[in-house]
């Protein structure tokens, strides 16, 4: 019995994912109020989930809020590109669906596709945004590379997160306050669960390439 409830049990570490999720889910809540704002939100929730899976000592409050000031002006920016693009779609999926004949067939069924796709880069790019500091469209760029590099892992998190979309289609007042405290959490982690292991790969590519520009800048 002690095991079970000692500092380093499996399940006092369960018990302590449990509650940084769920304050994660409340802190990225509050500041995506502005709407603007969630995707600093999404990332800063990344950069602590991601520390989490690796075993970083991390204060969840203070790790959250040092990303989401780090990357707001950013986030902002990918918030309103990536939004700007599905009410785009969202509305090209309305005409297509008054469309009659052949073409209003295709379209039907293409931009769903474009919509799905975007939706991954978009993932990518906030996920990316909490490990890189680069330009906008060296994000979006490398985010497409992330997304072909692990078209697997991107399909079964598209999957997951369209089942749990679905589930929240049938929301009760019942449900409320499993989705208040882990409503975005909860897809968030599968997200960095599945993807984190290429971000690993491309940190050590990262350092590799840093490594061998400071030794030609020796020479």
């Amino acid at each position: 019995m002690r095991n079970w409830f000692g500092s380093d049990s499996p399940f006092i570490r369960f018990l302590g994912a449990a509650a940084d999720l769920m304050l994660l889910n409340v802190l990225a809540l509050l500041t995506s109020i502005p709407v603007v704002t969630a995707g600093a939100s999404l990332s800063a929730m990344f950069y602590c989930m991601i520390r989490m899976l690796r075993g970083d000592d991390t204060y969840t409050v203070r790790s959250y809020f040092h990303s989401f000031r780090e990357n707001l002006g950013q986030g902002v920016i990918l918030t309103l590109i990536f939004g700007g693009i599905g009410v785009f779609l969202a509305f090209d999926l309305k005409a297509a669906e008054q469309l009659t004949g052949s073409a209003g067939a295709f379209f039907v069924k293409a931009v769903p596709i474009v919509m799905v796709v975007a939706e991954a880069v978009g993932i990518c790019s906030f996920l990316l945004l909490a490990r890189f500091r680069n330009t906008i469209r060296r994000t979006v760029g490398n985010a497409v590379i992330l997304m072909m590099a692990a078209i697997p892992r991107t399909v079964v998190i598209l999957i997951l997160l369209g089942l749990i979309g679905y589930a929240y289609r049938w929301f009760n007042v019942q449900i409320l306050p499993v989705l208040l405290l882990f409503g975005v959490s909860l897809p968030a982690f599968l997200v960095v669960k599945l993807l984190d292991p290429m971000l690993v790969k491309m940190e050590e590519r990262a350092r590799e390439t840093e490594n061998s520009r400071t030794e030609e800048g020796e020479e």
